[in-house]
């Protein structure tokens, strides 16, 4: 699928490229976007990166349609949220658990200089 690019949005994908930080996802699929937007078909594309055409096939899609909603950048290659079974533990519950490690341990009567995943446990059970 073609892609169109403007300087700036080009020039943007190059800087997500050049960064170290930057999460490996992104960089594929910068790449992916900015060799779409030479007119590569997405079969070499695919070749070319070692992914299924499948994959660049989506991409490119959700690129576009993210251009058309007018969605930033890194929105639009952005992993989308991940359907699955809700937390047991809502988040309230989340900072009661991990409230002790803010605070000193000699406040809950423990002479230790920094908490163990088992210490929060046995403070959170008592």
């Amino acid at each position: 699928m073609q892609v169109k690019l403007n300087e700036n949005k080009r020039a943007e994908l190059k800087r997500l490229l050049s960064r170290l930080s930057s999460p490996q996802g992104l960089v594929v699929r910068s790449r992916i976007i900015l060799q779409a937007a030479e007119r590569n078909p997405d079969k070499q594309i695919a070749a070319t990166l070692g992914l299924n055409p499948a994959s660049v096939t989506r991409w490119t899609q959700r690129w576009e349609r993210g251009q058309k909603n007018k969605e930033p950048i890194l929105h639009r290659l952005m992993d989308m949220p991940r359907i699955g079974c809700p937390s047991l533990i809502k988040p309230e519950q989340l900072c009661q658990l991990a409230a002790p490690a803010c605070e000193e341990s000699e406040a809950h009567g423990l002479a230790i200089t920094h908490w163990t995943r088992r210490e929060l446990a046995d403070e959170a059970i008592k």
